[in-house]
């Protein structure tokens, strides 16, 4: 059934399954028998189940495609990175370790992934998104005008990072300039760089750049510079 059609139908029969059941405590037990009455009962129930399955046959999914939709009608003067035929696949965020086998039906190009960590780079260096606390891939692709799956796709295959491995390099890189040029106290830049609590600062600092906040600050040079991970 079209649009919202079918909500109309179920509510007239649950008014008939009302008016039913009223009449058979009232004038149907006084003027038919009950055998009759049993039957109307079961005719009656039969009709909503086939209602029922009839409509969850029929039922279309819910605003399809909607998330796809949603950065496909951009404006028509920004430029979106799209390959000539569909990704097949969209994997999740959680396979950062994606070979390049996972994508071997994919449309993206080397060069395409390469243009699209180009304006990622230069997206996260410009407008500072890195700075946000709640960044989702979709605040990216909706900035970079860049589709979710193919930022997962370059990202996985060219730079080897997810999404959040690839923001947090980003808020660790900053927060070294802090710490190296700046008073400002370890908590302070933690929250300024956009991450949200001290525990996940230090657990994507020491993996970024091999030493904790406080050591990178009192021996700066001793630690990898970020620049060799991302």
């Amino acid at each position: 059934m079209a649009g919202l059609s079918w909500v109309s139908a179920l509510l007239w029969f649950i008014g008939i399954i009302a008016a039913q059941s009223i009449l058979n405590d009232t004038l149907f037990g006084l003027v038919a028998p009950a055998s009759l009455v049993a039957l109307l009962d079961a005719a009656v129930n039969l009709a909503f189940v086939l209602f029922m399955g009839i409509f969850a046959v029929q039922q279309h999914p819910f605003m399809p495609h909607w998330a796809e939709a949603a950065l496909a009608d951009g404006s028509d003067d920004a430029t979106t990175v799209e390959p000539s035929t569909a990704i097949d696949q969209i994997l999740p965020l959680e396979q950062a370790t994606a070979t390049d086998r996972s994508y071997s039906r994919s449309a993206l190009t080397s060069d395409d992934c390469d243009d699209i960590l180009a304006r990622l780079d230069a997206t996260m260096r410009e407008r500072r998104l890195w700075s946000q606390s709640t960044l989702t891939l979709r605040d990216l692709a909706e900035q970079t005008r860049v589709r979710p799956r193919y930022i997962t796709q370059a990202l996985n295959t060219r730079a080897g990072p997810n999404f959040y491995d690839y923001v947090n390099i980003w808020r660790v890189e900053a927060a070294c300039q802090l710490l190296t040029g700046s008073a400002m106290s370890v908590s302070a830049i933690c929250y300024d760089c956009g991450f949200n609590s001290r525990s996940t600062f230090y657990v994507a600092f020491k993996r970024t750049t091999g030493l904790t906040p406080t050591e990178y600050r009192e021996r700066p040079r001793l630690g990898p510079t970020t620049d060799s991970v991302r």
